[in-house]
């Protein structure tokens, strides 16, 4: 009953991976709310890179990109939480191949302490410690070729390419000026300067309540600094996620073992799981989870809810992931 259920949603809004349905898409973004998020330091190549979040509706705290941390409560048990007082990039490089060509992925990675829905969506996502990343993938030239940005829940991804993207590389059916990603439209291209030295970066331009990329383009910082205040984020390595100081120890952001394993703890959507997991074979579809290997995410970070899709769509895996919407890198 529920796959059914699941199936003629997907039919309806033309799901292929883990969405509900937001009629918040498409709708104008209030920019007057919006406050920035941006990396000046540390690494050279990751702070060149770094994309620049603004986030809708700022004056909310789980709009704010806060630190993963952990507390004990009043029972003295462990709680996982995110700080929004303290925003932090968590940062990690992989390197790929397709054929002769070799590519290094810039991964940046932020959460909130919740995602909501709004006043105008009926979201079903609704979870603690949901969080967004934004791969910049470059070539051997050290030249940015794509951006996918993704929940961390593997879900609505949305790979841009760029103006050093190789011709031969679209889908064929790819269309230049523009691309829906469950309703947001995004720009078919990002164009940097052919120079852009330190000062170009991808502006993420992030929806209120649910987090969703809803734009992109690339813009120098300064052009962003006149038009929004920018907080300057902390950066710790992806590592760091599993040290959270826990009084005199520390303890995971995520599970470390069992059926969960990999899984952001606090993360869990009932909604989606209710709705979807059944469809997709993981009573745990929509859960925020570690971007890793089988070793330390059993379940994978599937990017479609088709199952004879969820392998290829595995992000880890970066070649087949791209083949999958059509991509020839």
């Amino acid at each position: 009953m529920l796959a059914a259920v699941a199936t003629t949603m997907i039919a309806l809004c033309g799901a292929t991976d883990c969405a509900l349905p937001d009629p918040a898409t498409q709708t104008e973004l209030d920019y007057a709310s919006m406050r920035g998020y941006v990396l000046e330091e540390g690494e050279a190549r990751f702070v060149r890179h770094a994309p620049v979040f603004l986030v809708e509706g700022y004056e909310k705290e789980y709009n704010r990109i806060g630190t993963p941390s952990a507390r004990l409560d009043a029972d003295g048990e462990e709680e996982i939480y995110v700080d929004a007082t303290q925003p932090t990039y968590y940062l990690d490089s992989r390197e790929w191949t397709s054929g002769a060509r070799k590519y290094t992925n810039l991964i940046y990675r932020v959460h909130f302490e919740q995602s909501k829905s709004n006043s105008n969506s009926r979201d079903g996502g609704n979870g603690r410690n949901v969080g967004v990343m934004v791969i910049v993938t470059l070539d051997e030239e050290d030249k940015p070729v794509y951006v996918n940005s993704v929940q961390t829940c593997g879900c609505f991804h949305a790979v841009l390419p760029t103006n050093f993207t190789s011709p031969d590389a679209y889908p064929d059916w790819w269309n230049m000026d523009s691309f829906t990603v469950y309703g947001e439209t995004l720009p078919g291209r990002l164009t940097y300067p052919e120079d852009f030295g330190t000062e170009y970066r991808p502006v993420v331009f992030l929806r209120e309540g649910n987090h969703r990329t809803a734009n992109m383009l690339i813009a120098s910082i300064g052009d962003v600094r006149e038009k929004y205040p920018l907080i300057t984020a902390a950066a710790e390595p992806m590592e760091a996620l599993k040290h959270l100081k826990l009084g005199d120890g520390e303890t995971s952001f995520y599970y470390e073992s069992g059926d969960k394993k990999g899984l952001v703890k606090g993360a869990y959507k009932r909604g989606e799981a209710f709705l979807l997991g059944a469809f997709v074979g993981d009573g745990r579809v929509g859960q925020d989870r570690i971007y890793g290997g089988d070793d330390e995410l059993p379940r994978g970070f599937y990017t479609s809810i088709k199952r004879g899709e969820k392998n290829d769509s595995d992000m880890w895996d970066y070649k087949p992931f791209l083949e999958l919407d059509g991509w020839k890198p």
